[in-house]
């Protein structure tokens, strides 16, 4: 892995490393082709967007039934990766946001070993990581909206 009980090695690239990577990404495609391409479009033909989202959403939270946290967690997730998917029409930018987020919540614990060692920032690592996820999340809605926008005037 990048990563050793020791500490973060990110010179070290090693073929475990490349394969839990293809198995995250390949995760994010399929669970992105079922609760986006699949729900989604199935869901379009009976109900509203605002319910499309909310089934969406959180049916994608139940899966990642770890605790209460993962569950609101993913659920948040879901929502905007539902979103993501109705104003764009598109699968590649879900897929991506996806994986932005599988990958952040993976290497955040090595990152906050090699920026912190003696963790004296503690629990501002959760709040830092968070605020990046948000200022993704806000991101990617900006660009939903426009990208959804130009797509409604074609």
């Amino acid at each position: 892995m990048i990563y050793t009980s020791d500490g973060v090695n990110i010179n070290k690239l090693d073929i475990n490393t490349l394969k839990f990577l293809i198995i995250v990404f390949m995760n994010v495609i399929l669970e992105e082709f079922y609760f986006r391409l699949t729900l989604v479009k199935f869901l379009e033909k009976k109900y509203s967007e605002r319910n499309i989202l909310l089934i969406s959403a959180f049916s994608f939270g139940f899966i990642h039934f770890v605790d209460v946290l993962a569950i609101i967690s993913a659920t948040i997730i879901g929502y905007f990766l539902a979103l993501t998917f109705l104003k764009t029409k598109r699968l590649v930018y879900s897929i991506f946001l996806h994986f932005i987020v599988n990958i952040n919540s993976i290497l955040i614990n090595p990152i906050i070993k090699l920026l912190d060692p003696q963790e004296k920032f503690g629990e501002n690592w959760i709040f830092i990581s968070s605020l990046i996820m948000f200022i993704i999340f806000f991101i990617i809605y900006i660009l939903t909206k426009i990208i959804g926008t130009k797509n409604e005037k074609i």
